[in-house]
């Protein structure tokens, strides 16, 4: 047991390790690498939160954001008040510790739903080392922490509420229904999750002739304690905003439909989202994938083939897992959009595979007779988790890029600075690291994410006549924002918009910034 127990804090030091080790890289480097436009926007938030100035971004309210990691954040800007950097490296040091206490909840599931020993140890190293979880871990955003949610509410129902589903008692699924109300402020799409879990719990009522009213009461007490988790935020927000709907969600979806003039159809919009989706999820988890393709084939090439009946049935054990993940693909695909953000949207896919993996890994282990084939066996697992990380370009990026001028978003919000008198006001439909480091500025969010009063001008058309109420000088941004921009104002002129140039001292994605002077009315 002891040696169990030091193998475990041993795995559970190195997946800390290196994402901290990351996380400590100095930003300049890191914030190319890992760390996208909504970071900063987050971390905004946080700063004003943390002055007492509540959801203020610009100089609007605004409930464009996910609560809980922007609330857990901002008490480090109350002690690094005018500290830029150090908040950053924090955030991400407390992902980071996130992301480990997530290594251990992976490790106690696999554990209660293996029969080799061994299995939650390869689960454990196999999220550990994964570069796609490692750089995740260092976005600077809700991401880890929502899947940590993830991970615990799973881990909850099945290990106390399945195994005796019509004995649990009404105060194990108020607890239950806490944890999904944190889950949904971790990220507001974890309601598909609810969803799922739901659907499972009415699903599992059925299966054991529970009747309407046993249903009804499981289903009040998820309700109760999920109000309770959530209230105290929607009380907050609300006072600030008069609004529960975010709005960021609403202007992702209508940024995405410009592309397309607001009329999607299958082939200008949801096959080519389901392409690039699907794409996404099959080039961020393809280590897993590969080593699922190898487990499955292993099975098939030993006596095992025989085994399939036990492994479909112990995938489904998953069943609730797939449907979020299944749901959230579509819903992501097919209505919000925004499928630039994929990286971070399906991160829960990893998840999902990582059981598949588990289970399958443990069949396999367990068919094999011998002690000299077990290790065989698992040392090739290891073996291909480490060369699959090592030979990854993104991770060895991790911890040597030093690329610092055709990547991230620091650099044009320290430019901007330093280029513009105090109060100039600036435009830019990426305003994160804008606002974040040119608090000297007056910065203008104009794709809505964060400023629904610039929502609503832009589902009328009026972008440039809103850009000239607030009384904007500048727009600064990429060529591709600057055609939503024309898109999205029915009364454009030609000199509304002058030409100033591009930044040629960096890029950001490898895209240029152009600036443009805006033509206000005298």
């Amino acid at each position: 047991m002891a040696k169990l127990k030091t193998y475990l804090f041993s795995l559970l030091g190195l997946g800390f390790l290196l994402r901290a080790i990351v996380a400590i890289r100095p930003l300049k480097f890191i914030d190319g690498l890992t760390i996208p436009d909504d970071s900063y926007l987050s971390l905004t938030l946080a700063r004003n939160i943390a002055k007492g100035l509540g959801p203020l971004y610009g100089d609007a309210y605004t409930n464009g954001f996910q609560p809980l990691y922007v609330l857990l954040i901002s008490p480090v800007y109350h002690y690094f008040a005018h500290d830029l950097i150090t908040p950053v490296h924090l955030a991400l040091l407390f992902s980071a510790a996130v992301d480990t206490a997530t290594l251990y909840i992976i490790y106690r599931l696999v554990k209660d739903i293996s029969q080799a020993e061994i299995t939650p140890f390869i689960a454990v190293f196999a999220w550990a080392i994964n570069p796609y979880v490692i750089s995740t871990a260092n976005n600077g955003l809700d991401t880890t922490l929502s899947l940590f949610f993830i991970t615990l509410s799973y881990f909850f129902y099945t290990k106390f509420i399945k195994p005796n589903f019509e004995k649990t008692r009404l105060l194990i699924w108020f607890v239950f229904g806490v944890l999904l109300g944190l889950t949904m402020l971790a990220r507001i799409d974890n309601a598909i999750l609810v969803a799922a879990f739901i659907l499972a719990v009415l699903y599992s009522d059925y299966n054991v002739g529970s009747d309407l009213r046993r249903s009804a009461g499981h289903l009040t007490m998820i309700g109760t304690g999920a109000l309770f988790a959530v209230l105290p935020w929607i009380i907050y927000i609300y006072q600030y905003t008069g609004d529960l709907i975010p709005v960021s969600g609403r202007a992702i979806r209508y940024l995405s439909l410009s592309w397309c003039d607001h009329y999607p159809t299958l082939t200008n919009m949801y096959i080519p989202m389901i392409k690039l989706g699907a794409g996404s999820v099959i080039n961020q988890n393809l280590t897993y994938i590969i080593l699922l393709i190898l487990l499955v084939l292993t099975i098939l090439l030993t006596k095992g083939k025989n085994r399939f009946d036990e492994l479909f049935e112990r995938l489904k054990a998953h069943n609730i897992v797939l449907s979020f993940v299944c749901l959230l693909f579509f819903s992501y695909t097919l209505y919000i959009f925004g499928i630039w953000y994929s990286k971070r949207y399906f991160f829960p896919s990893a998840f999902l595979f990582l059981l598949y993996i588990a289970t399958l890994f443990d069949i396999i282990y367990m068919l094999l007779e011998s002690r000299r084939l077990k290790n065989i066996f698992t040392s090739c697992v290891l073996l291909f988790l480490m060369a699959a990380a090592g030979l990854s370009p993104s991770f060895r990026a991790l911890y040597f890029s030093i690329n610092t001028n055709e990547q991230g978003y620091m650099n044009f919000g320290l430019w901007a600075k330093d280029t513009f008198p105090d109060s100039t006001v600036i435009g830019s439909c990426q305003t994160g690291a804008l606002a974040y480091f040119a608090q000297n500025l007056k910065v203008v969010n104009l794709d809505g994410v964060v400023n629904k009063p610039c929502y609503e001008r832009l589902i009328r058309r009026e972008a440039i006549d809103y850009m000239k109420d607030k009384r904007i000088a500048y727009f600064i941004d990429w060529t591709n924002n600057l055609e939503f921009i024309q898109r999205e104002s029915r009364d454009l002129t030609p000199d509304d918009l002058e030409p100033l140039g591009k930044i040629d001292q960096f890029k950001s994605w490898n895209h240029d910034w152009h600036v443009f002077k805006v033509k206000l009315a005298k």
